[in-house]
């Protein structure tokens, strides 16, 4: 055993469940190249990243662990938003800062 401790830590809280409102606003675009370009514009609710629906996360895609919300990069790198390993995390930056950015914090759980 190395060392030893010394003093005393005060507890911190738990964590407690998100449970405000927090959206972007996500813009989708046609792609046929038969007809112009539309596109439009919709509020989408962050969620918490989720594995279950993670293959469907694309560029610009906004999800959220807590309170932090975290954007998918640009592709390529938009593909790694899709897999497990590039979850984003409230860590130090590591892998997943290669699919995803910081993207600010969603507003406080009401009281």
């Amino acid at each position: 055993i190395k060392g030893k401790c010394e003093g005393t830590s005060a507890p911190t809280a738990s964590p407690t469940e998100y449970t405000g409102s927090c959206y972007y606003t996500k813009e989708t675009c046609s792609k046929n190249p038969e007809e112009p370009e539309t596109c439009s514009q919709e509020e989408v609710k962050v969620e918490e990243w989720n594995a279950e629906i993670a293959a469907t996360y694309v560029h610009k895609d906004v999800v959220r662990i807590g309170r932090s919300r975290f954007v998918c990069r640009e592709c390529p790198n938009c593909y790694f938003c899709s897999m497990d390993a590039y979850k984003p995390t409230l860590e130090k930056p590591s892998i997943w800062k290669q699919a995803w950015e910081r993207d600010g914090e969603c507003p406080p759980s009401p009281a």
